[in-house]
């Protein structure tokens, strides 16, 4: 998605970092399936986790050097909400207009338009029998 629309390889990158490490905490911590959201709007890409773990208001632990920490260092920012299933957690990276590729742009330099994925992910052992 991020190729295709003419992007770095440093933000495809970081983007594949930061859903893989919000996946792997979803794994990890909530030990339930999980529902990966993908949406780029202007210059943002919104990556967001949802769980069926505890909500928004559960403390997350946010180190240095990996998980959490590395979202916070790649991202422009980040954050949980509660939902009917569990908790989203996103993070919004910054792209340069310039690479958004030959998208049409509007008079603030932003790409016009909306992208949106989702991809929905099970893996095994990751639910509780």
């Amino acid at each position: 998605m991020l190729r295709a629309r003419g992007c770095q390889r440093s933000d495809v990158e970081a983007a594949a970092l930061v859903l893989s490490e919000l996946a792997s905490n979803a794994v990890q911590h909530a030990g339930s399936c999980f529902s990966v959201h993908l949406t780029i709007e202007g210059a943002t890409l919104r990556i967001g986790v949802e769980d069926g773990g505890p909500g928004a208001d559960t403390a997350m632990p946010v180190r240095r050097a990996h998980g959490l920490g590395v979202v916070s260092a790649l991202t422009r920012r980040w954050g949980v909400q509660a939902t009917a299933a569990g908790k989203l957690v996103w993070a919004e990276l910054s792209l340069h207009p310039a690479r958004l590729g030959g998208r049409e742009r509007d008079r603030r330099g932003r790409g016009r338009g909306l992208v949106r994925a989702e991809l929905h992910g099970v893996l095994d052992g990751a639910v509780p029998k």
